[in-house]
């Protein structure tokens, strides 16, 4: 089967939402000061005193969308377990920062909780694409 376009545009759009993920997950646990320059030292103490479980899942999450999207790329159903691992991954780490820890108090406001779902929504849509993709015959 040939790969259709909006395979390479949703892939491709994907990778670079992903990698931005990386990107704020390294910056922030390499405590890079330009990165984090205009974040409140209240956030940047939240981040960065996440307990080591919080860490892995929240770094299975967007490692995960980042090889999600690679297996896309590439043509490759076992994209779909990976996205679906990265959103499930990303649901326990926003559990943890809105349900047990005091993320909303920090890191506050509506614009956060947007922002929070909008990820989770691209996250789930990106696995639901994969899927229709893998059924389709389009991932082998």
């Amino acid at each position: 089967m040939k790969t259709p376009k909006h395979l390479w545009i949703v892939g491709i759009l994907y990778l670079l939402w992903s990698a931005m993920g990386v990107m704020d997950f390294i910056m922030t646990h390499t405590n890079n000061q330009a990165w984090l320059e205009g974040f409140p030292e209240e956030l940047i103490a939240f981040y960065q005193g996440f307990p080591i479980w919080v860490d892995v899942i929240w770094c299975i999450s967007i490692s995960g969308g980042l090889i999600g999207a690679l297996l896309v790329l590439m043509r490759k159903s076992l994209a779909v377990p990976v996205l679906l691992l990265a959103t499930i991954a990303y649901v326990l780490a926003t559990a943890h920062n809105y349900g047990i820890a005091a993320g909303f108090e920090i890191a506050g406001g509506t614009g956060t909780l947007i922002f929070t779902a909008a990820i989770f929504v691209v996250s789930l849509g990106m696995y639901f694409y994969a899927k229709a993709m893998r059924a389709a015959g389009v991932l082998r």
